[in-house]
């Protein structure tokens, strides 16, 4: 018969004690690396310097990776050297992210925008657009807020759980980065791929799909950036066919005196300048900055 031996409760500390090492050390490289996973978690980096900039900037522009593509800041500073914008616009996010975003790094800075410029398109700020969890809470979500998310957002127990661990954990909140890295090494193009086709389903999904709007998070939204005496602009960005604003969104829009710069359908821009059917390309980035510069000349630097 063979013997079975008990260990020890000190062999079994031994052991904890090596995990728990061997955990921390997969934390602390996944720190380091975090800036290097990609160009959004990079620029994410930048976000205190960027709002620290707002002494000497008169505009932000808040969006996601349709701005990051469809706005040329060098080209902007020439077309209206009267008005310098700071740019955040991190991949892939919506007015939910905006609003924690706002609050984690733009309220506690020592300056607000003037000028607040939120690009979009109709999913980005409705209610129903689903929230990536990992990402709003490793990188938007301040540690105060979290209570709050959990209660507004109804989230369950296990929803919770993995927030928090994301919000503490750069090995739990990006790990989605981390897995795209490694099959991106493996496989050419993987992320950009993945990203273009996630994006494109949204649009998709979003233009045949009917269903309730409602815009909650929006209100808290504008009720804290107006809160700090900032105006805010909304701008409903173009896509290669025309869409419609809600109404539920127009009525905000009137109801809160937002200001409105239409871009969903600027002369000239056509088909052919969205490099993927969603994002715009060079051509189209270039037409949509000069449209824009315009509506800031127009709207603001020639508004007595």
């Amino acid at each position: 018969m063979s013997e079975f031996r008990v260990t020890s409760f000190r062999q079994e500390l031994k052991v904890l004690a090596a995990l728990v090492c061997f955990l921390a050390g997969l934390e602390l490289i996944a720190r380091m690396i975090s800036e290097s996973l990609d160009d959004d978690r990079a620029h994410i980096a930048q976000f205190d310097e960027l709002v620290g900039e707002l002494g000497e900037k008169k505009g932000a522009v808040l969006g996601n990776s349709l701005l990051l593509h469809g706005l040329n800041l060098e080209q902007f500073a020439q077309e209206s050297p009267d008005f310098s914008t700071i740019r955040v616009t991190p991949v892939s996010s919506a007015v939910l992210d905006w609003g924690h975003l706002y609050e984690r790094y733009f309220l506690k800075g020592e300056e607000l925008p003037e000028h607040l410029f939120v690009g979009f398109v109709a999913h980005h700020v409705d209610d129903s657009e689903p929230a990536k969890l990992r990402r709003l809470s490793r990188h938007f979500v301040s540690t105060g807020s979290l209570p709050q998310l959990w209660e507004r957002e109804r989230f369950d127990p296990h929803q919770r759980v993995q927030s928090g661990l994301s919000h503490v954990s750069a090995l739990i909140g990006d790990q989605p980065a981390h897995r795209e890295r490694v099959l991106d090494y493996f496989i050419d193009w993987y992320r950009l791929g993945l990203r273009t086709n996630q994006d494109w389903v949204t649009g998709e999904v979003e233009s045949s799909v009917e269903r309730q709007s409602s815009f909650k998070r929006m209100t808290r939204f504008v009720d804290m950036v107006q809160a700090g005496g900032t105006r805010l602009w909304m701008i409903p960005l173009s896509q290669p066919e025309y869409w419609e604003l809600n109404s539920g969104l127009l009525e905000l829009i009137e109801r809160k005196g937002l200001g409105l710069m239409d871009a969903r359908s600027i002369p000239g821009m056509t088909a052919d300048d969205f490099s993927d059917g969603y994002h715009l390309g060079e051509s189209g980035a270039e037409k949509f900055t000069k449209w824009f510069a315009k509506e800031i000349s127009e709207k603001i630097t020639q508004d007595p």
